[in-house]
């Protein structure tokens, strides 16, 4: 039985089924956000399903959300894998099961709210952060390279283009690859081929995921070069770069924090009928070598 089937008496007198569907498993980020919202799903005595598709599609979302449909879930929790997922979101409108989206907005009117970081303003503080830095180390070199996502999708487009700008109007000259299906190995290959033909004049690199901070770091350590490095996100990897010295900065969304709010948003929804905000913002964190041991990741 779904929420369409269901009085609120009936909600909360019996155990909630609710839907997830984020990207793969293979992002340490969704990971992150995935194991905290199952986690703390079970602490409130709620089962949930993940219906996320094998692979960074479109047409392998859309298939796991038809089959909640199906299932007639309760409520759906929905991390987008592109902006294009919003017609889908009306099969959920027809059967009366809410939806909140994680992490990416999805335009639809019927998503009861939207639990993420703002990727504006976590892109803004790494633009900020680069041409301070920048102008501080007084380079010669006007070489910034950005290593992102994939361009399907809107945050990373966002990442990207945010301290593009930002740079770009202070007269540095930007240089920006995207990586299929956010997979490491293009973004390894960019940053290779970059610091082998352009090495002693890239002052710079933003690495917009966690795959492309780790590979920039590294292909940078191969070539013998040391540009400011400033990534997005964080795991383990990362962290030892950040203490080691050998990565700047990093803007940290708190994958963790999205998933317990998404949860405990939608419990919200359909157990006290409760009115949401459009947007509930997780902000993001800047992390230097300074801070890194006030954070939890």
């Amino acid at each position: 039985m779904g929420f369409s089937h269901l009085n609120a008496k009936n909600i909360s007198d019996r155990k909630l089924v609710i839907g997830y569907s984020g990207s793969p498993s293979n992002v340490d980020f969704w990971n992150k956000l995935k194991n905290s919202l199952f986690s703390r799903a079970k602490e409130l005595d709620v089962i949930v399903i993940d219906f996320s598709g094998n692979n960074f599609t479109l047409e392998a979302q859309k298939a796991g959300l038809i089959n909640a449909v199906e299932l007639q879930v309760d409520g759906m929790i929905i991390g987008a894998v592109s902006h294009k997922i919003a017609d889908t979101i009306n099969i959920f409108k027809t059967n009366n099961i809410p939806v909140i989206a994680i992490n990416v907005p999805i335009e639809n009117n019927w998503v009861t709210t939207t639990i993420a970081t703002n990727n504006t303003k976590a892109a803004q503080i790494a633009g900020k952060f680069l041409l301070n830095h920048l102008k501080k180390r007084d380079a010669t070199t006007k070489r910034v390279v950005i290593l992102c996502g994939d361009r399907v999708q809107e945050d990373a487009l966002i990442r990207a283009s945010v301290p593009h700008n930002i740079l770009v109007d202070a007269g540095y000259n930007v240089h920006d690859y995207f990586a299929q299906g956010w997979s490491s190995k293009f973004s390894l290959k960019d940053a290779m081929a970059e610091y082998s033909n352009h090495g002693k004049d890239i002052a710079a690199v933003f690495s917009c995921y966690a795959g492309a901070s780790i590979a920039s770091v590294e292909a940078a350590k191969f070539f013998g070069y040391q540009p400011l490095q400033v990534g997005f996100d964080m795991d383990d990897n990362m962290y030892k770069m950040i203490k080691a010295g050998r990565l700047d900065a990093t803007v940290m969304q708190n994958p963790k924090e999205i998933g317990r709010v998404g949860i405990q948003s939608m419990l919200r929804v359909l157990r006290e009928s409760i009115s949401l905000p459009k947007l509930i913002e997780v902000p993001a964190q800047l992390i230097t070598h300074d801070n890194i041991e006030n954070f939890e990741f």
